[in-house]
């Protein structure tokens, strides 16, 4: 049969015993893992040794000590030794308190993973808002600018003078330039109609065919 102590070395969530002076009695491999300290170190020390940089969890444990009930903290900040900071919930509960039992029991249960993956969650929502965001601003741009081209071929029909062209030539350009920015998929297709129109003795109709 598993002992007490083997039990205890197989949980993942990190568990503290200490006595009614407040000093680590046990520490198991979990704990030691998630606070960075070995049992040798820590086996002894006060609780506010143990984390002095971490006001809210001596706060906790007196209050569970004093009251004699558990207490239980989502989310609270623990400053480590290295000055590494670590989100866990923490349980304290007295133990045996209707004999006046020998101390407190604490278990620790790191949140860093949810909360990387909380805002991991956040990051893709925001990054797939952008996208609809982008995705009506191209809709909403290549409209007027389809208008634009249009306008432009029409009015370089009704030019006097072939020397104005050149300008008619720089909207459609210009108006191709745009589209391409706001529609990516159209990269490296054929030339625009407006090249191939200003043109006409570069186009070969025997490679088309």
């Amino acid at each position: 049969m598993p002992t007490s102590d083997h039990i205890l070395e197989s949980l993942s969530t990190g568990v503290i015993a200490l006595d009614n002076d407040l000093r680590l009695t046990a520490i198991n491999a979990a704990a030691q893992n998630l606070l960075q300290i070995s049992d040798a170190r820590s086996l002894g020390l006060s609780a506010q040794e143990l984390l002095p940089r971490s006001q809210e969890w001596i706060s906790a444990i007196r209050q569970a000590q004093t009251d004699s009930m558990p207490v239980t903290r989502r989310n609270l900040v623990l400053v480590l030794p290295n000055h590494q900071e670590m989100h866990v919930d923490l349980f304290i509960a007295p133990l045996f308190p209707e004999q006046g039992g020998p101390g407190l029991l604490v278990e620790l249960q790191t949140v860093d993973r949810l909360l990387r993956i909380s805002r991991e969650e956040s990051i893709l929502n925001a990054q797939e808002t952008t996208r609809a965001v982008i995705r009506g601003l191209a809709h909403e741009i290549k409209n007027p600018l389809g208008g634009v081209r249009g306008a432009a071929q029409l009015l370089e029909r009704e030019l006097p003078e072939e020397r104005l062209n050149e300008y008619t030539g720089i909207i459609i350009q210009e108006a191709d330039r745009l589209r391409d920015l706001v529609d990516p998929r159209r990269a490296g297709e054929a030339p625009a109609l407006s090249q191939v129109t200003k043109n006409p003795q570069a186009l070969n109709l025997h490679k088309l065919s």
